[in-house]
């Protein structure tokens, strides 16, 4: 039975660490900034922050895969989200890409896709980048992660084609698409069924440890904000939690971010480690070792960002270092990963969207 176990676990780590089939590598291959043009009632649509937006129809022209040059193909489009959209200082919405399937879509690096998050500078670029990096650096921890794909995408009215706007974003891989990439299958269970017991540690735990790297407290498994859930089909209560959706986190420090009140901590970069408790920290061993194995990628990142500005690649490598300092000193590994174990420290919550929290 053990070998049998092993065997399982073997396959199924090869199954999450494979690239996926060739149409789900076009658009997420390449970290060069990809240049976009999109005809569109600009200002209708950048106006509409209404719970329930409307699609607005466009243009968008897609680089080919082979040859050169570019499609013209149609998109709907509209705004989206939550606090980004309606914060009356963000300069962009986020948005919905919804492409219709077409001969011609398949030509074109947007090959297969059907819906594409695109999330927007809210006050400046180097906000954007910022956030573009905590999904990188994600990848390098696990394939089972969104990937992401800069791009500078100029808006053009659709009545004076003249007036643009231009803003560089990040366009975010589906959802579907990545449960079809990593053999896995969304899942929606109620909050009760997600807990320390249900969710895959093998998945779980490096995914905690990166969101204390990060400096991000918003999420939640159980109620899965900020959080997709994924299941083997033949295994419906094992979940594996994919994170996204970062620009409440440290690393990217945005002017108008907040930690949850109920956590009673003094400021986003402030880390705090929001697993559940771990009494004895040998099972992180290996998940530290992980992270210990790529610092210099990771520190490479920020430190080669050339996007961001000398101050954003400063602060950005400064934070992943505090980040490793933490995992060099046993004493503060200890602080930091027992936090959970003591119900009697303040914050110990569980978030179910922002701003709402209950007590653990």
């Amino acid at each position: 039975m053990l070998r049998f176990c092993a065997i399982i676990a073997v396959l199924l780590a090869a199954c999450l660490s494979s690239a996926g089939p060739l149409w789900a590598q076009h658009l997420f291959s390449s970290d060069e900034v990809l240049r976009l043009r999109v005809v569109t009632s600009v200002r209708k649509l950048m106006a509409d922050t209404k719970e329930e937006s409307e699609y607005y129809t466009a243009t968008i022209d897609a680089p080919r895969i082979q040859g050169g040059g570019a499609i013209t193909l149609p998109v709907r489009i509209r705004t989206r989200g939550h606090f980004r959209r309606e914060y009356p200082g963000c300069q962009f919405p986020p948005l919905m890409l919804n492409f219709s399937k077409s001969k011609e879509l398949g030509e074109t690096i947007f090959q297969k896709q059907n819906k594409i998050k695109v999330v927007l500078p809210c006050l400046d670029k180097d906000l954007v980048v910022r956030e573009y990096l905590c999904y990188k650096l994600y990848n390098l921890v696990t394939p089972v992660s969104v990937r992401a794909r800069l791009a500078e995408i100029t808006f053009c009215e659709a009545a004076d084609t003249t007036k643009k706007q231009q803003a560089l974003c990040i366009l975010l891989e589906d959802e579907d698409l990545l449960a079809e990439r990593i053999g896995l299958t969304k899942a929606k269970p109620k909050p009760e069924l997600v807990n320390d017991f249900t969710l895959r540690s093998d998945v779980y735990l490096p995914m905690t440890v990166f969101q204390l790297m990060i400096g991000n407290t918003d999420w939640s498994a159980p109620y899965r904000h900020n959080i997709a859930l994924f299941t083997p089909p033949d295994d419906t209560l094992r979940f594996a939690p994919v994170p996204y959706d970062f620009d409440f986190s440290g690393l990217v420090n945005a002017p108008y971010a907040n930690a949850h009140e109920e956590l009673e901590m003094e400021s986003v970069r402030e880390r705090r480690y929001r697993g559940y408790c771990l009494p004895e920290l040998d099972s992180l061993s290996p998940v530290i070792s992980k992270f210990l194995n790529i610092r210099s990628q990771a520190i490479d990142l920020a430190k080669n960002n050339h996007l961001l500005s000398n101050a954003g690649r400063r602060y950005g490598v400064s934070y992943i270092e505090e980040f490793y300092a933490i995992l060099d000193s046993e004493k503060r590994r200890r602080e930091i990963f027992i936090y959970p174990c003591d119900p009697t420290r303040p914050g110990n919550v569980i978030i179910k969207g922002y701003p709402k929290a209950v007590k653990q």
